[in-house]
C-alpha cells in the first residue's frame, strides 16, 4: 500500500497545472497527508529497517529553520505560509520515499514512464489536433513538463543501465513508452529540459560503465546521441523562429541579483520575490513600450534561494548538498549504497542542471519527484528499530489533520467562494459568498480588498459609515500585505471616490494621493498608477500636482499617448503660462504615436491602454483649448 500510494501521488501531482492548481494541490495534499499517517500509525507499529541518513537530514532542518526565520518577517504573511507548506510536503516525500527502502525507484519507474508517455501523447494531441503553439500535457509550462519527462526517462533506464537485469520484454516495453516521449521532447525543444537530459545522460554512463558489456556501452552510446540529436534538432527548428526575448534570462538574473543586493543576509523572504521583483523591472528593448514585458520569477532555482533567504539560505542549501554528496560517495566507497538508489543520482542531477535556468521548484509535480528520489538515495538501513513511541505517533497524526483542516482546507474552501466573483458592487448572493470567504480564511488580503471594493461600489448609495467599513477593510489588506502596491491602490481608491462623493476636503484627497504614492514606490516601472492619481487630482482640484504625476507616466513610457493627453489636459487645468502651446504639442504629438505605433497597440492590453487615442478625451482637450484661446491665452 505505501509504495502504491507513493506511485499514486507522484502521478495524480502532474495533473492540474504540475500539481499547482488550487483543487489537484488539496488532492495530493490530502494523499501526503495520509500516507504519513499510515507510515505513523501502521508501518510505525513494526521495527523499521530503513530510514533517512542523518547528515543531509540535518542540513534540511537548518534550511527550514532559515525559511521559518525569513516567514517570520516576512511582510506577506500568507505567501510565507504557503512556502513553509511546500517545504514540509518536500521533507514528507523524503522521508516517506527513504522508509521504503532502496527498492522504491526500481517499482515506481514503471507506473511513471507510463505517465510519462500518456503526457507525451497528450502533448502531441494539443500540438496537431488542438493546434496549441506551446501545449505543455497537464503542466502550465512546456519547460517543465520537458523536465519532468528527462527525470523520469532517466529514471526508468536505470535499472537496465544499473542493475543490468532486463530482458527483452522490458527493453521493448521501455522502448515502446519511450517513443512518444522522445517525439514530445523534440516538440518542446526546451533548452533547459536538453542541458538536464545531457547531464543525466552522462551521469548514468558513468555509473554504469564500468558493468556494461561492450554491446551494451554502444547501444547506451548511441541512444544517447540519438536522443541528444534529436533534441538538438528540435532546438535548432526552435531558435530559427524570431524571438527577441531568447536570452532575457541573463538581464533577468542580474536584475535578480539586486534583490538579494538590497538584503543579503534575509531576502526578500519566502514566496516574497514577485513583489520584490517590481522594483528591478527592465526595458525589454522591444517595441514601442518599455515596460509591457515583466518578470515574476527568478527563471533559476539556485538563483532564487538566496533572492527569497539571503545568502545564510544559501549557504545553507550548498552545505547541505555537499553532506549530501560526501555521504553518497563514502556509502558507495564502502559499497553500502544499493544499486536501486543509485538509480535517483541521474535523475536527480538532469533536475539539478535545469534548475539552474528554470524555476522548477514552482511545479509540485517536479518538486515532489526531486523528493522521491532523495529520499531513495539517502535511505539506510536501521537495525535499531527506532521511531516515536505510541503517544507521540498519535498526537503527531491529529496535528497533521488539524494542519491540514485549518491551512489547507478551509482555504481551498474560501477559494472557491470568491472564484468566479466580480469585482466591485456584489448582490446579495456574492456578498455572502464572500462573507463566508473571510470566515474560512482571515489572512488573505484579496478577500478584504475585495470586501472594501463591495463595500464602497461606486459611490452613489454609500455614507460615512460604509466608508469606514470599506476604509478599515482595505486598511486590512493593506496590513496583510504591506509590499503590494495592489493594495495601497484599492485603498487609494476608497479614499478618492470619499473625496469625490462625501468629503470634498483637502485632508482626504491628501490621504489618497498618499496612498497612490505608496503604490508608486512599491511598483515604480508602471505608469497606470501615477495615470491613476494624476485623474484623481485632476477630478479633485490639483492639477499642478496631477501634471507632476502625468510627467512621471510618460517618463516611464516616452512613447505612449495616454499619458501625454492626461498631461495636456492637466496643463490647461493648472493655468500655466504656456499650458496652451504645450498642451496644444501634446496633442499633436498623442495624434502621431497613435498613428504610427497602431499595429503595435493590438499586441496586449497594455499596449492598448497607453497606445490607443481615446476620441472623447481628443474631444475635452480639444474644448478646452478652444475656450483658453477665446480668453486670450
Amino acid at each position: 500500500m505505501p509504495v502504491t500510494g507513493l506511485a499514486a501521488l507522484l502521478v495524480v501531482a502532474t495533473l492540474g497545472e504540475g500539481g499547482a492548481e488550487p483543487t489537484s494541490l488539496l488532492v495530493w495534499h490530502a494523499l501526503l497527508v495520509a500516507l504519513v499517517i499510515v507510515e505513523l500509525l501502521l508501518a510505525g507499529s513494526a521495527e523499521p529497517t530503513w530510514s533517512p541518513a542523518t547528515g543531509p537530514l540535518a542540513g534540511f532542518f537548518v534550511f527550514f529553520g532559515v525559511a521559518l526565520v525569513g516567514a517570520v518577517r516576512a511582510p506577506y504573511g500568507y505567501a510565507a505560509w504557503l512556502y513553509l507548506i511546500e517545504l514540509a510536503a518536500f521533507a514528507a516525500i523524503v522521508w516517506l520515499a527513504s522508509r521504503r527502502g532502496p527498492d522504491l525507484l526500481s517499482i515506481v519507474a514503471t507506473p511513471l514512464m507510463l505517465a510519462a508517455s500518456v503526457q507525451s501523447v497528450l502533448f502531441l494531441v494539443q500540438w496537431y489536433v488542438q493546434g496549441q503553439t506551446r501545449p505543455a500535457g497537464t503542466f502550465l509550462n512546456p519547460n517543465h513538463l520537458a523536465g519532468w519527462l528527462v527525470a523520469v526517462v532517466l529514471l526508468a533506464w536505470g535499472p537496465p543501465l544499473l542493475q543490468r537485469r532486463a530482458g527483452r520484454p522490458e527493453l521493448s516495453r521501455l522502448v515502446l513508452l519511450g517513443a512518444p516521449v522522445a517525439v514530445a521532447m523534440i516538440h518542446v525543444a526546451s533548452r533547459g529540459a536538453l542541458l538536464g537530459l545531457g547531464a543525466g545522460l552522462l551521469a548514468l554512463l558513468i555509473l554504469s560503465w564500468r558493468r556494461l558489456p561492450r554491446r551494451w556501452k554502444n547501444v547506451a552510446v548511441a541512444s544517447g546521441l540519438v536522443i541528444l540529436v534529436g533534441a538538438g534538432v528540435g532546438l535548432a527548428l526552435r531558435f530559427r523562429q524570431t524571438d527577441p526575448f531568447r536570452y532575457q534570462r541573463v538581464k533577468i538574473w542580474r536584475a535578480s541579483l539586486g534583490v538579494v543586493a538590497e538584503d543579503p543576509w534575509f531576502g526578500s523572504g519566502p514566496r516574497q520575490f514577485t513583489y520584490a521583483a517590481k522594483n528591478h523591472q527592465f526595458p525589454d528593448g522591444d517595441g514601442p513600450l518599455r515596460h509591457d514585458r515583466g518578470f515574476r520569477v527568478t527563471h533559476s532555482d539556485w538563483i532564487r534561494v538566496p533572492c527569497e533567504l539571503g545568502l545564510p539560505g544559501a549557504a545553507v542549501l550548498l552545505l547541505t548538498i555537499g553532506a549530501l554528496v560526501l555521504c553518497v560517495r563514502r556509502r558507495r566507497r564502502r559499497v553500502e549504497l544499493p544499486t536501486s538508489s543509485a538509480l535517483a543520482i541521474a535523475p536527480l542531477i538532469a533536475l539539478g542542471v535545469q534548475a539552474s535556468v528554470d524555476n522548477l521548484s514552482t511545479r509540485p509535480a517536479l518538486y515532489l519527484l526531486a523528493g522521491a528520489l532523495l529520499g531513495s538515495l539517502l535511505t539506510t538501513r536501521d537495525d535499531r528499530g527506532r521511531f516515536l513511541p505510541w503517544p507521540s505517533r498519535w498526537l503527531l497524526a491529529l496535528l497533521l489533520l488539524f494542519v491540514f483542516a485549518i491551512g489547507e482546507l478551509a482555504p481551498y474552501l474560501a477559494w472557491r467562494e470568491v472564484r468566479g466573483l466580480p469585482r466591485g458592487r456584489l448582490d446579495a448572493e456574492q456578498s455572502s459568498r464572500l462573507e463566508r470567504a473571510l470566515r474560512r480564511n482571515r489572512v488573505h488580503p484579496d478577500f478584504w480588498s475585495r470586501r472594501a471594493e463591495h463595500l464602497a461600489g461606486s459611490g452613489a448609495d454609500w455614507g460615512v459609515d460604509g466608508y469606514a467599513e470599506a476604509r478599515e477593510a482595505a486598511e486590512r489588506a493593506v496590513r496583510l500585505q504591506p509590499a503590494g502596491p495592489e493594495f495601497h491602490i484599492a485603498l487609494a481608491r476608497v479614499e478618492s471616490l470619499a473625496c469625490r462623493t462625501l468629503f470634498h476636503d483637502a485632508a482626504t484627497r491628501q490621504r489618497a494621493s498618499a496612498a497612490f504614492e505608496r503604490a508608486e514606490d512599491l511598483d515604480r516601472y508602471t505608469p497606470f498608477i501615477p495615470l491613476e492619481r494624476a485623474g484623481f487630482l485632476l477630478d479633485t482640484g490639483d492639477p499642478a500636482a496631477a501634471a507632476g504625476a502625468a510627467e512621471r507616466a510618460l517618463e516611464l513610457e516616452p512613447e505612449s499617448v495616454l499619458p501625454r493627453l492626461m498631461l495636456a489636459d492637466a496643463l490647461l487645468e493648472s493655468d500655466a503660462r504656456d499650458g496652451v502651446r504645450r498642451a496644444e504639442e501634446l496633442l499633436e504629438a498623442a495624434r502621431e504615436k497613435a498613428v504610427r505605433w497602431s499595429a503595435w497597440a493590438e499586441t496586449g492590453q497594455y499596449a492598448r491602454d497607453l497606445l490607443v487615442l481615446d476620441g472623447s478625451d481628443v474631444r475635452r482637450i480639444e474644448e478646452k483649448l478652444a475656450r483658453r484661446r477665446e480668453r486670450g491665452h
